[in-house]
């Protein structure tokens, strides 16, 4: 079936051909006048002279509107690569997400198979465990210099003693997927990034940022927690250094408005002691 395009072109073609063979039988008409009468029909020489400009004329017509015809055709069997990104899109969708989505069904698995018990003795499971180590790593690593130097020392101290077995494989799992969508091909990057962070709990975005500033983040995982602002929606908290904060920069924070204003703050009380120092 034709295109309705090509059905109007043909429906112009077809009465221009009508018009085109009326012209070139008029024209020969007046020829063979011309050439019985030419000293005594001036006016018949005249009309000839006219007939044969308007022959070009719809002779060119004609022409130009086979040209449209052909092209017509030519783009109707021929998709156009617009059409061709159209039709190739949802196939390149489809093979990002056959691997996506069953990541990221794997790290809600890995969460519901979590099973922590905490230095209080209590057993938590799924995602309760989260909260538990947190609140070991605080209130047993963060704030000791037992446990190392820095925070991060700390962590890797607290990881390595208490959490290793829990958060190996969730961490692992939460790189590969981030990193997926990282190296696709794909214009939404960030949709799919905030889709992942959307189920993440607070502890889970407090745990995961001491994780990108240790030694087991800090060369891949932190790069990325930057480039898609993964602290946008980490309360501020006490827990949280400032100095910690600082070391991820502003930008990991998104459009937080909360932090917006602890970094600002920072910056004040920096200038403030410079000034005054």
């Amino acid at each position: 079936m034709k295109s309705r395009p090509v059905n109007g072109i043909i429906a112009l073609f077809v009465p221009l051909g009508w018009l085109a063979a009326l012209f070139q039988a008029c024209s020969r008409e007046i020829h063979v006048a011309a050439d019985l009468g030419a000293g005594t029909l001036p006016q018949v020489a005249d009309a000839e002279d006219t007939f044969g400009v308007l022959h070009i004329l719809f002779a060119w017509v004609v022409f130009a509107g086979l040209v449209v015809f052909l092209l017509a055709r030519f783009r109707e069997r021929t998709p156009t690569s617009r059409d061709s990104e159209e039709q190739k899109h949802p196939q390149e969708k489809y093979a990002f997400e056959r691997t996506f989505f069953p990541l990221f069904r794997l790290r809600q698995e890995i969460v519901q198979g979590l099973r922590y018990k905490s230095k209080l003795g209590i057993e938590t499971i799924g995602q309760d465990s989260f909260e538990a180590m947190r609140e070991d790593f605080v209130n047993i690593a963060l704030l000791s210099d037992r446990w190392g130097e820095s925070s991060s020392e700390r962590y890797e101290q607290f990881y390595l003693r208490c959490a290793q077995d829990e958060l190996g494989a969730y961490f692992r799992n939460l790189y590969q997927l981030v990193h997926y969508i990282d190296a696709s091909q794909r214009d939404d990057k960030r949709f799919y990034v905030h889709l992942v962070r959307a189920q993440l709990s607070n502890s889970e975005l407090y745990l995961l940022f001491y994780n990108g500033l240790s030694r087991f983040g800090r060369e891949k995982l932190l790069p990325l927690l930057r480039k898609y602002e993964f602290f946008e929606t980490l309360p501020v908290s006490a827990d949280v250094l400032q100095a910690d904060a600082e070391r991820y920069g502003r930008s990991a924070f998104g459009q937080s408005p909360e932090w917006a204003e602890r970094f600002a703050r920072r910056k004040g009380l920096t200038v403030l002691l410079g000034e005054r120092s």
